[in-house]
C-alpha cells in the first residue's frame, strides 16, 4: 500500500536537504548512499516530475541540458524516466512488505455435524451446540 503522496514528497525533500547538507561538508560521518538515499539529481527530477509537474521534455532540458539536441531528446527522457525510477523504487514497498499486508487469513470455518444427541447443524468451537461433544478429528489431543 504505499504512503500518500504529500508524504512521498516530504520524504523526497528532505532527502534533497540532506545531500544538499552533505555536499556541503555538514554531514561528513553520514554516508547517505549507504543508507539507500538516492542522488540529488534523482531527488531533483522526482521532484520536478511529482511536485512540480513538469514534463519529461522540460525535465531534460533543466536538468540534461546535454541532450537537449534534436538526435539526444529520447535519450535525454529515457535518462529522466531512470533517474525518477530510482527514487520510485525506494519509495515503493518490497515485494515481501506488500506480500505480507495482503496475506489472506481464515476469518471464519463452519463444520457442519451431526451429533448422537440428535442435533444437526453448524458446530460451535469444533463442538455440538446442542449437548457439547467435541470433534473428534483423529490427531489426538493437540491443545490442553
Amino acid at each position: 500500500m504505499g504512503w500518500p503522496k504529500e508524504d512521498r514528497i516530504r520524504w523526497v525533500e528532505w532527502r534533497l536537504k540532506e545531500r544538499i547538507a552533505k555536499e556541503s561538508g555538514r554531514y561528513a560521518d553520514r554516508d547517505l548512499s549507504a543508507e539507500g538515499v538516492p542522488d540529488r539529481i534523482s531527488l531533483e527530477v522526482w521532484l520536478a516530475k511529482e511536485r512540480d509537474g513538469l514534463s519529461w521534455q522540460q525535465i531534460v532540458i533543466k536538468y540534461f541540458p546535454q541532450y537537449v539536441g534534436r538526435r539526444q531528446k529520447s535519450a535525454g527522457m529515457s535518462k529522466a524516466r531512470r533517474v525518477h525510477g530510482l527514487v520510485k523504487a525506494v519509495l515503493s514497498p518490497t515485494e515481501e512488505r506488500d506480500r505480507l499486508e495482503h496475506a489472506h487469513q481464515i476469518i471464519r470455518y463452519e463444520f457442519y455435524v451431526e451429533c448422537s444427541c440428535g442435533y444437526k447443524g453448524h458446530s460451535r468451537n469444533h463442538a455440538c451446540r446442542k449437548c457439547g461433544a467435541q470433534i473428534d478429528f483423529g490427531f489426538g489431543r493437540v491443545c490442553r
